[in-house]
């Protein structure tokens, strides 16, 4: 894609060695490695937190994968600095957050180290950063996709941590207007990209399927109003 055309790079020197196998990363054992020492780096934090170690370990687990891929991305698609902090500003954002719900669902932590509403608060004001940044993503790769690529490891940790904090609970509060809004902005371009792109694009599909998760956790309705619907009248609904 983009400037990444052709056997040449920009200085001349050759893209891929004429001779001998052809190795896609070289430096594939990161991946691994870094999910062996996510899920380690997770178990421990929880069990220094007196919390559930599962939800860390996996979250762990999930950046420490994801991470090389995004280190990789830097490298081969950012070009000038204003690109490297761009892709850093979004690669952040998400791994707050995935951290952040693996602290929620791993309740309890120390209070005093984590308050829930601190939590519950910064969990929120992430959601919208991490839907505002791929929702403007699928825009851009909308309407010109031909020198970028389809950056699912930016959202992939974020989206599955949502989806695994909406399953685990059975109260959530409902999603906001931006959200909403937001989520259904990321279906219709995912749908879109999806029939411009066709099927064999396999990074648009995984991209767009990535989208497609990440907006289901902001438009899935309360399970709070389904629940205080079926209590008998007269009954005391607290909103969640």
């Amino acid at each position: 894609m983009g400037g990444y055309w052709g056997l040449f790079d920009q200085f001349g020197k050759p893209r891929v060695q004429f001779a001998g196998s052809v190795v896609e990363d070289p430096r594939w054992w990161r991946g691994p490695a870094g999910t062996v020492l996510g899920a380690g780096s997770g178990a421990i934090l929880g069990a220094v937190l007196g919390a559930a170690v599962a939800p860390l370990a996996i979250a762990g687990a999930v950046l420490g994968a994801v991470i090389p891929v995004q280190e990789l991305a830097l490298r081969q698609w950012d070009r000038t600095p204003w690109e490297w902090v761009t892709s850093v500003l979004l690669a952040v954002p998400g791994a707050a957050l995935t951290l952040i719900v693996a602290l929620q669902l791993a309740n309890p932590v120390h209070p005093s180290r984590f308050p829930a509403l601190r939590l519950e608060r910064a969990g929120a004001a992430l959601r919208l950063v991490v839907l505002f940044s791929a929702a403007s993503v699928a825009i851009i790769l909308l309407f010109d996709a031909r020198y970028r690529p389809f950056p699912w490891w930016w959202f992939a940790a974020p989206a599955g941590s949502l989806l695994a904090w909406r399953a685990g609970n059975t109260l959530w509060k409902r999603p906001s207007a931006q959200e909403r809004l937001l989520a259904s902005l990321l279906a219709l371009c995912a749908v879109a990209v999806v029939m411009i792109e066709g099927r064999h694009n396999t990074q648009a599909v995984v991209f767009c399927v990535v989208l497609l998760a990440l907006a289901g956790t902001a438009v899935l309705g309360s399970r709070t109003r389904a629940i205080n619907a079926s209590k008998p009248p007269g009954a005391h609904n607290a909103e969640v």
